[in-house]
């Protein structure tokens, strides 16, 4: 029984035993299967370092040649900008080169035309055909000046009559008013304007505006010129006399300054009262005296008691300021030359401001 109970008890241990040992097994189990996990794990580990190197590697690659890449460029670009400046110091030097050779060429070329333009106006002044020299026609003092004039132009008659003729284009043979004005300087006559003109009226007799060449070597030789038979003057019947006066006079201007000048006895330019009143009824005009005053004293506008050719010439031709026209009124004589009077101070004044 003893022994029974000792395999008994046996039994039981080797079922403990049997147990610890399936317990120690399973734990065994158990730790290899933490130890293969942990295998696994530290497996993992590595290649998850691996992966992590090989991404640090690739990312130190890329970052080198893109470190490679930027310095290849900046030295490309380097490069193409010192060529391209040198490129551009080569083309300004050129450039520059051509411009000093140009601006040398252009100083030589004006040289070469200033001296061909000395020798083309050298070679024009010994083709220009030799002018004969410019008569110098001195006027002599004494007289007036259309008389002077008029000695001058008889003393060179014959250069006179050429000069006229090589301007007479259309050979019409007439002398203008123009020509003559033209004419008096040429000959180195030096007289002003209003005499040239005085002396041209005179000589134009029939108020044609233009003198013959004919005429003009009578009037140059000395031959008294053709009478002509004078116009009669008529008053017009219409406003005041004076006014009918004045019309009458205007219309033969030059025939009343020839008068006044063959009575100019001491030449001194100047028609007084008296002359004035002597020319009406030689012009074939009759009028009373007191109109006639009118007309003087509207006419002598700084009422000095004479009029001067030159302010006679402008009043005949030109309406100057004398050539007011006096108010249509029926007023008798003493009443007409105060008023007359009047209208000088006016005129006077007008004449003053202008």
């Amino acid at each position: 029984m003893a022994y029974a109970d000792e395999i008994a008890a046996l039994k039981g241990k080797t079922r403990n035993q049997g147990y610890e040992i399936g317990g120690k097994n399973a734990a065994l189990m158990t730790a290899e299967e933490e130890h293969r996990a942990y295998e696994q794990l530290q497996e993992a580990h590595k290649a998850l370092k691996e992966s992590y190197e090989a991404a640090e590697t690739a990312r130190n690659l890329a970052q080198d040649h893109a470190s490679k890449m930027q310095r290849q460029s900046e030295e490309l670009l380097s490069s193409l900008l010192s060529e391209q400046r040198e490129t551009v110091a080569r083309d300004l030097v050129l450039k520059e080169k051509e411009v000093t050779t140009l601006s040398s060429d252009l100083h030589e070329a004006k040289k070469e035309i200033a001296a061909l333009s000395k020798d083309l106006i050298a070679l024009r002044a010994k083709l220009r055909p030799k002018s004969p020299p410019k008569p110098s026609l001195a006027l002599s003092g004494n007289g007036t000046m259309p008389e002077q004039i008029t000695e001058a132009l008889k003393s060179q008659a014959t250069t006179v009559m050429n000069l006229f003729r090589s301007w007479d284009r259309d050979g019409d043979g007439e002398i203008s008013r123009a020509e003559f004005h033209k004419a008096i300087p040429a000959l180195g006559i030096e007289a002003p304007r209003e005499y040239v003109e005085e002396l041209f009226q005179m000589w134009d007799y029939d108020g044609g505006g233009s003198l013959a060449y004919k005429e003009l070597k009578r009037l140059l030789s000395g031959q008294a010129p053709p009478k002509q038979k004078k116009a009669e003057l008529k008053l017009s019947g219409k406003g005041p006399i004076s006014e009918q006066l004045a019309e009458a006079l205007r219309s033969q201007a030059t025939r009343v300054l020839d008068l006044f000048r063959s009575w100019d006895r001491d030449g001194d330019g100047e028609i007084s009262n008296a002359e004035f009143h002597k020319a009406i009824p030689a012009l074939g005009l009759t009028a009373p005296r007191e109109d006639v005053e009118v007309l003087f004293k509207l006419w002598d506008v700084d009422g000095g008691g004479s009029l001067n050719y030159k302010e006679l010439r402008k009043i005949l031709s030109h309406n100057g300021p004398g050539a007011a026209k006096v108010p249509k009124t029926s007023m008798g004589g003493a009443a007409k030359t105060a008023l007359a009077v009047q209208v000088v101070g006016k005129v006077t004044a007008a004449f003053g401001n202008k």
